[in-house]
């Protein structure tokens, strides 16, 4: 067993994957963040099996924030409370401080979501569900984000 998990952190998030857009996150002509999403065939749909969002951060953002941000975008997206009220303190627990030109990448598989701060793993939540739920924040059709879907989805106006 210890050869296996040896391995698996060699490797990265994006390993064997495509990327199907990105796009970049301002608030008054203030860069936050990049965003990329990435398949296994270069293209997505709900019932993706493996897929990752990676966002690189243009500026400092604490933890709390992250934290912050994420329950407010579950909550436009009409989250159940109850998976807000599990995964926010997860999140707050797992989520580090991220630094100007620092990544947070999720890897989402059928079974679990796996977190990585800087292509290093910092761990993971084992529930089917979680993977979609956070990555609606921005592929969702209710997202509050539409240009940014378009982009990720690659059916955005080049």
């Amino acid at each position: 067993m210890l050869p296996l998990i040896f391995l698996l952190s060699l490797t990265t998030p994006l390993n064997a994957l495509e990327k199907v857009g990105e796009a970049e996150f301002s608030v008054m002509f203030i860069d936050i963040y990049d965003i990329a999403l990435y398949s296994q065939t270069g293209s997505y749909n709900r019932d993706t099996d493996h897929y990752s969002l990676q966002i690189e951060y243009h500026r400092n953002v604490s933890a709390e924030r992250l934290v912050e941000l994420t329950v407010d975008q579950w909550e436009h997206l009409g989250a159940p409370i109850s998976d807000i009220q599990q995964y926010g303190p997860v999140l707050r627990k797992l989520w580090p401080d991220v630094r100007k030109g620092d990544s947070l990448t999720i890897y989402v598989t059928p079974d679990n979501s796996e977190f990585f701060h800087n292509d290093r793993a910092i761990g993971s939540i084992d529930d089917p569900g979680f993977g979609k739920l956070f990555t609606d924040i921005w592929l969702s059709a209710k997202t509050s984000a539409p240009r940014i879907r378009e982009d990720l989805l690659g059916q955005g106006a080049n």
